[in-house]
């Protein structure tokens, strides 16, 4: 069935010429009566959502008039408008809604309710409905009460269709009036019918959702949205059956069900509910905000759920309890933060049965971090995975040199090194100042504090540990020459450069430090709680063949004193690398702003192995529009709670990711805020957008709000607001 009258019709006969004249002032009149008729039901649905709204809603953030239409900001942020004036040609229904909340209708021959299936049609409450009109192919009025799915004829006193092709020059108002109150604390609206609708304005009290329409998720999707709240004193979460939600300094985060079996259509929150904010202000106000949410190609039947929780944490053992689906059995599979998240198929093959619902997991490291990763099963279904990561007490450690001699292990980046496996090479408690020459490279250090350890060969290297002994203070180190990773030699342990607590002053050899020349896959390079002063490259691999296996940075600072620094470079290199972890990190311009910054650049090298990219804070250092971040191929990307944050415009697009091949099939981006202080070209976590990617990326979302309560760029001192918190590094 059409809506609008047609202009457009089929003559049946030949017609004389002195009737075309006659003919096209008639066709001039109904075109300009379609045309006004067109804008009468724009302003009727608009002025009956409105009312909807209106009725329902328990106060009003702005509201602003021009020519007789009314722009009015809700509370929950919906914009909606109010049309008061004349119509032009043509019967318009005037909608009122009476005391007791019903819609009422007048067609010019008095009031009367609307109906349906003989039932009054509530404008408030848990039933209530917005009627949207249209107008058939004949010209005659029609309502539906199912959001245009379906119509109906409207019918006046005597049940006849009303027609929308009136005889008259203008139709009546919509209103009797519509006016702010005296003090402009209140919108009255005076109906026709003389009922009067009054909703208080409250200019300091709004909650909304940056989130239009439908919004579509795959089966265990998360996706975050940014919420603007002012005058807020409490926020309410609630989700349809299955649905998770979060919601922390001002972002929603909210998760698809994960399900199971295929559905003959989506899941979304029209059969089941919305995902909704009831804000409550300061002064008693309610608003409620919506975001409608879809499953596409939904799954019914939910998968078996497992919850984990952390009872007791001793310095060798760990406590978990886990709360299972009914009837659920559960696996677990315990591994260090640096090792990549395992999907559920791995921890179903590889993984732990758990007994009961309590788990007492001993011989952990002291003051070690783990991740337990878990799934619960049920009737042959897997269950999504979850995980809980937690830290064992550490122990009195006066000094990591008599620690690890006396056979312990010491962590770093999440991998042990112990006494047994590396006690062959050089061993050395550095108490006073030493520089390593050739023949004791081959070795572990560890450096008092007021002792500097100083690199003074430049021969090929397997292994170097240096550690900075006290665990409460970082001992110094300084390059005076450059290193050459060797994968070749004694095969007693990893090839391995590690680094951990240790301040690193890179300036005084003012070249790039590591040169991967003779090693065609270098092991593992791993900086744990060190902070770096950088004005040149920190590794170098020029050949096709030359590469680094795993790059680990965890909890290190890292001041950069010079644009166009390539972190980690390869020139025209077209090796695979591994994987790459950066986690809890802070890089930051010394001063102002540097430009052209790459922590790996690399347009022709691909990744084998995954990216990680979590709690990272990155100040003043822009990228080109190459991106932090750069290869030919990527792997997988996990990329979450990060905070890039810029004071100076950005003049050139700056991204953390780019490929120029092949982008990262599987992962999670999401959970990332940009703050740019003067504008400037947009950041984004994905170049070119998020539609090159797969499905689980969310851009990052850009704030308002300066995301740091603490600020010292010289100092190197980026302390959050409470309100942001959750994002960027800790310290």
């Amino acid at each position: 069935m059409k809506n609008i009258f047609p202009i457009a019709a089929i003559l049946s006969m030949f017609i004389s010429c002195s009737d075309i004249k006659e003919l096209n002032d008639r066709m001039d009149v109904l075109e300009n009566r379609v045309a006004v008729l067109e804008v009468a039901v724009s302003a009727l649905n608009s002025n009956a959502e409105a009312l909807y709204a209106l009725m329902n809603a328990q106060s009003i953030s702005s509201v602003t008039e021009k020519d007789g239409v009314y722009t009015i900001i809700m509370s929950n942020g919906q914009e909606i408008t109010l049309t008061q004036g004349s119509v032009g040609y043509g019967i318009v229904p005037v909608m009122s809604i009476d005391s007791e909340g019903y819609w009422m209708v007048d067609y010019g021959d008095g009031s009367v309710y609307l109906m349906y299936d003989g039932a009054k049609i509530p404008a408030t409450g848990k039933d209530g409905q917005t009627p949207l009109f249209s107008v058939d192919e004949d010209g005659f009025w029609l309502v539906s009460y199912d959001s245009g799915k379906t119509y109906t004829h409207v019918l006046d006193v005597n049940s006849e269709k009303v027609s929308a092709l009136g005889t008259g020059e203008s139709a009546d108002q919509f209103f009797n009036d519509v006016r702010l109150g005296e003090n402009g604390d209140v919108l009255e609206i005076v109906m026709r019918n003389g009922e009067m609708v009054t909703v208080p304005v409250v200019p300091d009290f709004l909650c909304c959702v940056d989130a239009s329409g439908m919004q579509v998720f795959r089966a265990g999707q998360t996706k975050t949205f940014m919420v603007t709240a002012k005058g807020v004193s409490t926020i309410i979460i609630s989700a349809p059956e299955g649905w998770g939600t979060a919601y922390s300094e001002n972002i929603l985060s909210i998760t698809a069900p994960d399900l199971v079996s295929p559905l003959t259509k989506s899941l979304s929150a029209n059969n089941m509910t919305d995902v909704s904010l009831l804000a409550i202000s300061e002064t008693g106000f309610v608003a409620v905000a919506k975001v409608e949410v879809m499953v596409e190609g939904g799954e019914s039947g939910f998968k078996p759920q497992v919850a984990l929780a952390v009872d007791e944490i001793t310095s060798s053992s760990v406590l978990v309890t886990a709360a299972l689906s009914a009837d659920a059995t559960w696996k677990y599979l315990l591994l260090r933060p640096s090792d990549i998240s395992p999907s559920a198929e791995r921890v179903n093959e590889t993984g732990e049965e758990a007994e009961g619902t309590s788990l007492l997991i001993g011989g952990l490291s002291p003051g070690t971090s783990y991740v337990l990763y878990a799934i619960a099963l049920k009737d042959g279904i897997i269950g999504n995975v979850q995980s809980i990561a937690f830290t064992t007490e550490a122990m009195q450690i006066d000094n990591w040199y008599d620690w690890w001699t006396a056979g312990n292990a010491i962590v770093i980046g999440g991998v042990e090194y112990d006494y047994e496996t590396y006690k062959s090479g050089t061993v050395m408690h550095v108490t006073e100042d030493y520089t390593i020459k050739s023949g004791d490279e081959w070795g572990v250090y560890f450096v008092d504090p007021g002792a500097k350890l100083s690199i003074g060969f430049s021969n090929s290297c397997r292994k170097l540990i240096v550690v900075g002994n006290n665990p409460g203070v970082r001992s110094e180190m300084e390059f005076t020459t450059r290193i050459q990773p060797y994968e070749m030699g004694d095969p007693t342990g990893v090839n391995v450069f590690g680094f951990k607590n240790m301040t690193i002053d890179t300036t005084p050899f003012n070249d790039y430090l590591f040169l991967v020349n003779n090693a065609k896959s270098f092991g593992r390079m791993v900086f744990d709680g060190c902070k770096l002063i950088m004005a040149k490259t920190l590794v170098y691999m020029s050949s096709s063949d030359k590469a680094i296996t795993d790059f680990t940075m965890v909890d290190t600072d890292v001041e950069i004193r010079a644009s166009n620094l390539n972190f980690l470079g390869t020139g025209s290199s077209t090796a695979t690398y591994g994987s790459m972890t950066f986690r809890n990190n802070v890089f930051y311009a010394s001063s102002g702003t540097f430009t052209n910054f790459y922590l790996f650049n690399g347009g022709n090298s691909s990744f084998s192995g995954d990216i990680v990219f979590e709690r990272n804070t990155m100040v003043n250092l822009a990228a080109h529009s190459n991106s932090y971040l750069y290869a030919k191929v990527f792997n997988g990307l996990s990329a979450t709670d990060n905070i890039f944050y810029y004071t100076d415009v950005l003049t050139n697009a700056t991204c953390l990711v780019r490929s120029t091949d092949a982008w990262p099939s599987y992962g999670e981006v999401t959970h990332n805020i940009s703050y740019r202080k003067n504008a400037g070209n947009a950041f984004q976590v994905i170049y070119g957008g998020k539609g090159n990617w797969f499905s689980a990326v969310d851009e990052a979302v850009d704030v308002d709000t300066d995301p740091f309560g603490t600020f010292d760029q010289g100092k190197g001192i980026f302390v959050q607001h409470p309100d942001y918190s959750s994002f960027g590094a800790i310290r």
